[in-house]
């Protein structure tokens, strides 16, 4: 989260960053969100899509 939204990295960029492909960091991005918004008791909006 951090990497693509407030460093502004590319999903290539983030993916070597992390050390995964980049068709994985979407799947690494929406668990992200599934979990802070668990962890804030907010609705998660699972038909966001941002690319």
């Amino acid at each position: 989260m951090v990497l693509m939204y407030v460093q502004e990295y590319s999903m290539d960029k983030t993916a070597r960053i992390m050390g995964v492909t980049s068709a994985t960091v979407p799947s690494h991005r929406d668990r992200a969100r599934l979990r802070i918004a668990r962890d804030l008791n907010l609705d998660p909006a699972p038909d966001r899509v941002d690319e």
